[in-house]
């Protein structure tokens, strides 16, 4: 099943879609509880535009291993794209209560938790972020703006500063910070 899930993954890269899904069908086969194979199968159907497809297969991974914190947070991506924001919403916390440390999820769970309008959450997850994840520019760059608007400019000062002592070659960033002081 490695090699074919092998070659799925090079179809997959070279946009060979059809032949990727073939690859990682055969993988299955083999293997039909490997959480990693339908996840590749989702990621391919959703490059396709087959969402129903994809929203299978990602339901198909999670249901396989409801406890895989990586499958909830690459679902919740994925219905984010949908649009579905309180799907997405709810899969994050899932993903982030099975693993804390998923850093990576906190990002877009804030922004997501902000365009609903529960900005103290945002607040609070973005926090919660940084507490595992202290030099993440990003972090500190979106909990600093949401501070600003919040007008809490003396945090929201200590976040933006950070944002760019972490970024200096992201001039982009430092101009951001600069109007907004």
């Amino acid at each position: 099943p490695k090699v074919y899930a092998g070659l799925g993954q090079s179809f997959l890269q070279r946009k060979i879609y059809q032949d990727a899904i073939n690859q990682f069908k055969r993988a299955l086969e083999l293997k039909p509880s490997n959480v990693d194979y339908k996840i590749s199968l989702a990621k391919t159907y959703q490059s396709m535009g087959r969402l129903n497809n994809a929203e299978k297969y990602f339901q198909l991974a999670i249901d396989e291993n409801p406890k895989n914190a990586n499958s909830l947070y690459l679902y919740s991506l994925f219905m984010e794209k949908k649009g579905d924001k309180q799907r997405a919403i709810i899969n994050y916390r899932k993903a982030l209560k099975l693993e804390r440390k998923l850093y990576k999820a906190y990002l877009p769970l804030g922004k997501l938790l902000e365009e609903t309008g529960q900005l103290e959450d945002a607040i609070a997850e973005f926090t919660l972020g940084l507490k595992y994840d202290e030099k993440n520019p990003e972090l500190h760059l979106a909990l600093g703006i949401l501070l600003l608007d919040s007008n809490d400019s003396s945090k929201a000062t200590l976040h933006l500063n950070k944002a760019v002592s972490l970024m200096p070659q992201n001039l982009q960033t430092r101009i951001k910070v600069a109007e907004m002081l």
